[in-house]
């Protein structure tokens, strides 16, 4: 009798060790090549793709020098990136479900923090320096004036406005550093999206 329950507690363990080593390696493949291909999945570089979320976004015309580079669709957020050839800027294009923020300058927050540590590595504490109202689809919206400066003192600028897209909320937000932005470029390309 002895013996069967020996057999039946080493089965158990060779089970549950079993599962342990499944569990293991399947997180170790989800902290290697499974964040990869999460990541992958959620950055669409390619042409086509691009022009399709883009054109699910808003209607536009780029300012010269400007080229859509890439697209992250992150649960539900679809962001479009625009940068410039040759000068530090960055515009976005973001829809988001507006209704998970309550806020406005909340959701500006949020992305504002994740995107600086994304693309540079640290988080800017931009101040409001101006305010100007703008017509975008047809809508009148306000367009925030920032700035801010990093840790080397380099200073920055973002404007930030939201008005509604082709398919529901979307978020502007124009980044670079100070002179960087050519201001009558980016208040064409604001009166081009329709």
């Amino acid at each position: 009798m002895e013996s069967k329950t020996t057999k039946t507690i080493l089965i158990i363990l060779g089970v549950l060790m079993l599962c342990c080593c499944v569990v293991v390696g399947g997180g170790y493949w989800a902290l290697t090549s499974g964040f990869e291909y999460f990541a992958d999945s959620m950055i669409v570089d390619d042409p086509a793709q691009i022009q399709e979320a883009a054109d699910e976004l808003a209607d536009y015309q780029l300012p010269v020098g400007y080229q859509e580079e890439f697209v992250m669709d992150i649960l539900g957020f679809k962001a479009l990136f625009i940068t410039h050839s040759s000068k530090n800027s960055v515009i976005m294009l973001m829809q988001f479900n507006e209704s998970l923020f309550g806020d406005v300058d909340q959701a500006r927050q949020q992305f504002q923090d994740t995107f600086l540590q994304q693309f540079q590595g640290e988080s800017i504490q931009f101040t409001p320096v101006g305010q100007e109202q703008v017509v975008i689809r047809g809508q009148e919206t306000t367009l925030f004036i920032y700035e801010g400066s990093d840790s080397a003192g380099t200073d920055y600028e973002q404007w930030v406005s939201v008005f509604n897209g082709k398919n529901g909320t979307v978020m502007l937000m124009v980044y670079g550093a100070v002179g960087s932005l050519d201001q009558a470029e980016l208040f064409s390309f604001l009166d081009s999206i329709d």
